[in-house]
């Protein structure tokens, strides 16, 4: 009789097992628990934000551009860069421009990542959008806000063009995330 009071969208998850539907994972058993395990990927976007935020907040505070600190028995370097371009100060000149255009893929993938909540399954699809999606945020946020992104870790390596190039946790995210949204999308 309980199922009689559900709304239509709700009774399609009513009794629903750990099974294999279309190739993905079933991953609960009523709409509460599969709300509490969605919002998980919600979460570790707002986490992979906040730690990175923090990151480069210590970093402006506390480091003057051009400083360099190795870390980690020198396998890190931690300098602080502000990158008014893209990956690699690509369009640099152009930093407005740069910062519309990640506003509008972060957005884009938003509304992607939204979508999935609908899908079953699909753990590695969700994560890899959640830890872009965090990382998106993070560094989008720099361009709005400070007009650059800040960078502040590097790799000690003898080639001087990759030493040069600095980054931050959220590009780290980023490269991650994108790389599990190809492997999860894959066994869809």
């Amino acid at each position: 009789m309980e199922s009689l009071i559900l709304p239509v969208h709700l009774k399609r998850w009513q009794g629903f097992k750990r099974s294999r539907v279309s190739g993905l994972e079933c991953q609960a058993h009523n709409p509460q628990e599969r709300y509490d395990i969605e919002m998980r990927y919600a979460v570790l976007s707002v986490l992979i934000f906040l730690l990175d935020l923090g990151i480069k907040n210590r970093i402006e505070e506390n480091k003057t551009e051009g400083e360099t600190e190795e870390v980690f028995n020198g396998r890190l370097l931690i300098r602080k860069y502000h990158n008014r371009g893209a990956a690699l100060d690509v369009g640099e000149k152009r930093s407005g421009l740069v910062a519309l255009f990640s506003l509008a893929l972060t957005l884009a993938m938003t509304v992607v990542f939204l979508l999935t909540f609908s899908i079953r399954g699909g753990k590695l699809l969700k994560t890899g959008l959640a830890m872009l999606l965090g990382g998106a945020y993070s560094n989008t946020y720099d361009r709005l806000r400070r007009h650059y992104v800040v960078d502040y870790v590097s790799f000690p390596v003898k080639n001087p063009a990759i030493r040069r190039i600095v980054f931050n946790i959220s590009d780290f995210c980023i490269m991650i995330g994108a790389l599990c949204m190809v492997l999860g999308s894959a066994g869809m």
